[in-house]
């Protein structure tokens, strides 16, 4: 127990530094918490000691638990089904008290936006695939979003190349209004997601670009059906001996000993609209680009509760690595392909800009290109599909 205890204690230090996100903060400091008063019910009963103080800690074990539930609906305690359950537990004066307390200075409370992004393309969805289809052209090009990502987020680039070309944006399931399995969502089990889809579709042959997560889908589904892949863009990718990566401050946390259930439960309650702004914002330059609609876009996805739980199984899965055997076979299979990058780019960064002519740097520009730099972005795209058509 001490050894288990000392462990997360030197985790805990060496991420003190990393957590500016307040959202982030409240998730540690209240799983780190919980953790601890359980683990002092759990020796008093090993040493079948009864402490007067006992109900008291219980008591506020069961105020946090219920807080992080009552965090998601914004203080509207008469509307919420969750009230009567809430004032069985403890009273309204209490638990408003110990919200207002673990509120301060972490979680504002927010203002409803009322307004959503309007989707303007043709959606379908075939054996439980959420996908756009949009255009008429004789070449076909399939964008494949990142982890957290859906097929919105490729929206300027089907406005745009859907004039000249037949663009699909697909929704991998575990992602956006696909269908969440409950197996492990591996990087794999999306490609064979991506191989089933080009099927249903009706896809013979085409060009795909992928985003991050996306552009390791890619790579794996084309080494394995080199005859339905026309060229590769692979945006923001982690290809093997040429970029390092960086794991989320969340992925942390969770494998902190004794906080990962509690972490995510935490995570869960507190993840709101002001947390998804603050993490998109992090992977761009241009702030601006990050919209209300945009944020509620994403949360209105992640806030359900298949929709959180398939974003972290994604997530406890995630391997981003293009390897070099995936790149040899596409080689092989003389597969034209690239890989674009932003300079800013403080996920997946590249180790040297001068070891491959095959990467593109994008100036001023972070890991979310397709938002960063849309235009720029579609202007590469079009080059590289007219070059190798």
């Amino acid at each position: 127990m001490r050894r288990l205890l000392n462990r997360q204690k030197k985790q805990l230090t060496n991420l003190k530094e990393e957590l500016i996100n307040p959202e982030e903060r409240i998730i540690l400091l209240s799983a780190q918490l919980i953790f601890h008063l359980k683990l002092f019910q759990i020796l008093a009963v090993f040493y079948k000691k009864k402490f007067a103080i006992m109900k008291h800690i219980e008591k506020c074990r069961k105020l946090l638990v219920l807080f992080m539930a009552y965090s998601r609906t914004r203080f509207f305690l008469q509307e919420d089904v969750l009230a009567d359950k809430m004032k069985a537990e403890v009273s309204r004066r209490e638990f408003l008290a110990a919200g207002l307390i673990a509120l301060g200075g972490c979680v504002g409370l927010e203002k409803n936006v009322d307004f959503r992004e309007i989707r303007p393309f043709n959606t379908f969805t075939k054996h439980g695939v959420h996908f756009y289809e949009e255009g008429k052209g004789d070449l076909d090009i399939v964008f494949v979003h990142g982890y957290g990502g859906r097929a919105e987020d490729w929206q300027e680039q089907v406005k745009e190349l859907s004039k000249k070309y037949k663009t699909y944006a697909i929704d991998l399931p575990g992602a956006g209004y696909s269908a969440k399995p409950d197996e492990k969502i591996t990087v794999e089990r999306s490609a064979k997601d991506l191989e089933e889809f080009v099927g249903d579709a009706g896809i013979e042959k085409a060009f795909f670009v992928g985003l991050s997560r996306g552009s390791s889908v890619i790579p794996k589904f084309a080494a394995k059906n080199p005859e339905k892949v026309r060229g590769i863009v692979l945006c923001s990718a982690y290809i093997e001996g040429y970029t390092e990566i960086d794991k989320p401050i969340i992925d942390k946390i969770i494998r902190i000993p004794g906080v990962r259930g509690i972490a995510l439960t935490v995570a869960k309650f507190v993840m709101g609209r002001w947390s998804v702004r603050a993490n998109l914002e992090k992977l761009v330059v241009d702030k601006s680009r990050i919209t209300e609609g945009m944020v509620e876009s994403y949360y209105e996805v992640v806030r359900r509760e298949d929709g959180f739980d398939a974003f972290v199984n994604m997530g406890e899965n995630l391997d981003l690595r293009v390897t070099n055997e995936e790149i040899s076979l596409i080689r092989t299979a003389n597969i034209p392909f690239i890989y674009i990058s932003g300079e800013k780019d403080k996920l997946v960064e590249v180790k040297d800009w001068e070891s491959d002519e095959k990467i593109l740097k994008m100036t001023n520009t972070g890991h979310l290109i397709n938002f960063d730099k849309p235009q720029i972005l579609n202007e590469i795209i079009v080059a590289f599909v007219e070059l190798h058509k």
